[in-house]
């Protein structure tokens, strides 16, 4: 999921561009100030075992974007916040769920 907070339209870019072949996406959207744009990538990208994999996935933008992931599966909770590279190394606040 992707959330744009610049006034006016945010294009947003995902992509995959070391993934396999059949793993490859590549996505461009629009989204407008305050609102939510969902990405599904297929099941098949999901890292199953242990090992060192390409299978990163881009975000590029034109304004600053929010990102965040969930694993949709039944009985998951994995999910993720992903962080600009220009914000790494900085002070970051996140929450969670105890279980």
């Amino acid at each position: 999921m992707a959330s744009a907070k610049c006034p006016g339209s945010t294009g947003v870019r995902l992509r995959t561009p070391n993934a396999p072949n059949h793993l490859r996406c590549d996505i461009a959207v629009n989204i407008e100030e305050n609102d939510n744009q969902y990405f599904s990538l297929s099941q098949w990208f999901r890292l199953t075992d242990n090992g060192i994999y390409n299978r990163a996935v881009l975000v590029e933008s034109s304004c600053s974007v929010d990102i965040a992931g969930f694993n949709m599966d039944k009985f998951s909770n994995d999910a993720f916040l992903a962080f600009e590279v220009s914000q790494l190394g900085k002070s970051h606040t996140t929450s969670t769920i105890l279980s």
